[in-house]
């Protein structure tokens, strides 16, 4: 990170956290994000200063910006090689400014298409099979919002629901935000163009997904050629 200064130093409090670095410079976050955004508008912290303080801060539990206000800032701040770590405010307002580029997308693409050019751990191919499924997540929000059934909770709740894709060793390549009132299959046929894209190139993929993917019409229309992801077989 630009502008960052190690000092030698004992008894540094977080130190631990140095151990997360070479599995986030693996996940390519850091080169992605600078790839899709640039930087961000001239301030004191720039972009990576505010993606690793956020990737930190959520391996110690707290990844929400209000989380920041337990941590000593110039505890963190020395981890971060800074005079003190970010606070709410500006965390907040940094967000705001990736935010308002309208990015997120592009970036998810990015991440996605970085993990699937890699190999896993024994070199196999993490892109012979691709996993897609939903889970619902509860809604702890003030928005009024349909409700979807828990099978954690055993009912109905107003919750949220996300689309998963994971690699052939499980791991995840994406999350989205499904549309509301969306099935599976319909997810499907929304995001198989992206998992092309994703791979970057003609191989053919394995997808496999439960039940509430199965659609004669997602399958006709993937065969037809017209589904913007060709090369897949979906099972």
């Amino acid at each position: 990170m630009r502008g960052t200064v190690f000092a030698p130093a004992a008894h540094v409090r977080h130190a631990g956290s140095f151990l997360a670095f070479p599995a986030l410079e693996s996940t390519g976050l850091l080169t992605c994000a600078k790839e899709v955004y640039g930087s961000l508008p001239n301030g004191f912290y720039g972009l990576d200063t505010i993606l690793v303080d956020a990737v930190l801060r959520a391996l110690a539990g707290e990844a929400r910006a209000e989380g920041a206000t337990r941590f000593d800032p110039v505890e963190l701040g020395r981890v971060l090689g800074l005079d003190r770590a970010p606070e709410v405010k500006t965390i907040r307002r940094r967000i705001s400014q990736l935010a308002e580029t309208g990015k997120a997308g592009e970036l998810i693409a990015a991440l996605a298409k970085h993990h699937l050019d890699a190999t896993g751990p024994g070199g196999e191919n993490l892109v012979e099979v691709l996993y897609v499924d939903g889970y619902v997540r509860a809604y702890q929000g003030t928005k009024k919002i349909g409700k979807l059934y828990s099978t954690r909770l055993k009912f109905p709740v107003p919750a949220t629901e996300e689309t998963w894709a994971t690699d052939a060793t499980g791991s995840p390549v994406f999350v989205v935000m499904a549309e509301p009132g969306a099935s599976l299959a319909s997810e499907l046929r929304r995001l198989l163009p992206e998992l092309r894209t994703a791979v970057g190139d003609d191989r053919r993929v394995l997808v496999g997904f439960d039940r509430g993917g199965w659609s004669p019409d997602l399958l006709k229309h993937q065969d037809s050629g017209h589904g913007g992801g060709e090369g897949f077989v979906v099972r």
